[in-house]
């Protein structure tokens, strides 16, 4: 069993051509659920290309129905600014968090049963684009709303009825 694919780590994310379509393309290959990405800005020429380039990446992650920290979080290593929010941010790659840091030693079996679980669960996440999980919602809202509607009209009966039985 190979266990490298269950250990959280980062991976860098290097974009070789900048402009949208393949930075779309690329990020369609990564794998949202089996590591943390980075992406680092450090080495970049001018502020008005990081900004294109992140532009271009929130509109592709809305666009791919991805959240940029679930499962795993795909960080931006820049210079504070310009500031956004989508995206997490760090000032070097030594500040990445420590979490995802790959330490290699022999897993033992407690921990490999974990893993295990961990990768059944992860196969178990279903990513529902947020419109309709929205209409879902409001229709599930609208069918709880009526039945309370009906809930409150059988024991306003209920009540009629044990009123004029006392009498």
């Amino acid at each position: 069993m190979d266990v490298s694919r269950y250990v959280r780590f980062f991976e860098e994310v290097i974009f070789l051509k900048r402009d949208s379509l393949s930075i779309l393309q690329q990020l369609k290959t990564l794998r949202p659920l089996e590591c943390a990405y980075f992406v680092s800005f450090l080495e970049f020429e001018t502020s008005e290309e990081v900004e294109n380039i992140i532009d271009s990446l929130v509109s592709h992650f809305k666009v791919l129905n991805r959240h940029p920290c679930f499962p795993y979080p795909f960080i931006l290593v820049k210079e504070t600014n310009p500031k956004q929010f989508f995206f997490p941010e760090c000032p070097t790659v030594k500040d990445l968090p420590s979490y995802y840091n790959v330490f290699s030693r022999k897993i033992n079996t407690q921990e490999m049963q974990l893993l295990k679980k961990q990768e059944l669960l992860q196969k178990k996440i279903k990513i529902v684009p947020f419109e309709q999980q929205l209409i879902e919602n409001q229709t599930l809202f609208k069918k709880r709303k009526e039945l309370q509607q009906h809930l409150d009209y059988y024991f306003f009966l209920q009540k009629l009825s044990y009123e004029k039985t006392d009498i």
